[in-house]
């Protein structure tokens, strides 16, 4: 009986070889489609962010144009009011009511920023939560898996509840330096040196702006527990609580210095003397 005769080993591996190379060259396709699409996001990504950088940049620009002449005008009309010996009182009071005007102003902007940070943070904060719940389904102790979700609630909460309060803070400063500005308006057009404290004043605002900035881009974080192996579990929540604080830390920081340049305007306007009796 005639036996079946193998192929020899050459010629498998020849007819081998087509099929690995098609198969390389299909994923080598699929790699570099991928790539594209993803570089094609990250370009989208970056065109939005920085359309809205400049839409941020020139919205700022008309509201410091606007300042400007308002406070020039004001300024004018002090001296006017000076030189036929009027009482400046009732128009340091009408100044410190346009200012809170345009404060009000400011703050609507600012928390409309705010808001639509705040709802996509917790649109993203949804989505990762989808996920992770997902994750945890790998976790054989169900407690386990429950503290995870629990804690990665706790996480956006946290970082939502403080950057809350950061913008309250910044908001009263921002009240505070516009009160202060305005006495030194009533202080120049009357003759004082108040250039020392219009000086700070300018850092002041920037330090408010940088704060701002800070609160809203944290406000945007979203912190997703990741981890490999359930034994990997306590370290990685560990390290994203840590990145929460630590983040936290460096945005209190950035309030914390527009805070100290507000309190330097006040010692620059407090420094000039005869400052209190201006506008009486």
């Amino acid at each position: 009986m005639a036996g079946v005769m193998a192929a020899p080993a050459g010629t498998r591996a020849e007819g081998e070889r087509p099929a690995i190379k098609i198969k390389a060259a299909q994923e080598l396709r699929v790699e570099v489609k991928e790539t594209k699409e993803a570089v094609q996001a990250e370009v989208k990504e970056r065109r939005e962010t920085v359309k809205q950088e400049v839409t941020e940049a020139k919205d700022a620009f008309r509201m410091k144009v606007k300042e400007t002449e308002a406070k020039d005008a004001f300024r004018m009309k002090v001296k006017e009011m000076k030189s036929n010996d009027e009482n400046l009182g009732g128009l340091l009071k009408a100044r410190q009511e346009e200012v809170k005007g345009q404060l009000i102003e400011k703050k609507q902007e600012a928390r409309e920023v705010y808001k639509e940070s705040l709802e996509a943070a917790r649109e993203a904060r949804s989505e990762a939560k989808e996920q992770l719940k997902t994750e945890v389904k790998k976790i054989a102790d169900q407690k386990k898996a429950a503290t995870v979700l629990r804690i990665a609630d706790q996480i956006g909460m946290v970082n939502e509840k403080v950057t809350a309060q950061m913008t309250v803070a910044v908001d009263k400063l921002e009240d505070m330096l516009a009160r202060i500005e305005a006495r030194a308006d009533v202080a120049t057009a009357a003759g004082m040196d108040t250039i020392a404290a219009d000086m700070v004043a300018g850092a002041a605002r920037e330090a408010i702006a940088a704060a701002r900035t800070a609160i809203k881009e944290q406000t945007a974080k979203i912190y997703e527990i990741s981890f490999d192996s359930e034994g990997t579990l306590g370290a990685d929540v560990s390290r994203v609580r840590r990145q929460l604080a630590d983040d936290l830390k460096a945005v209190r920081g950035k309030v914390a210095a527009a805070q100290e340049a507000v309190r330097n305007v006040l010692l620059a306007l407090q420094s000039v003397p005869g400052v209190d009796e201006a506008g009486q």
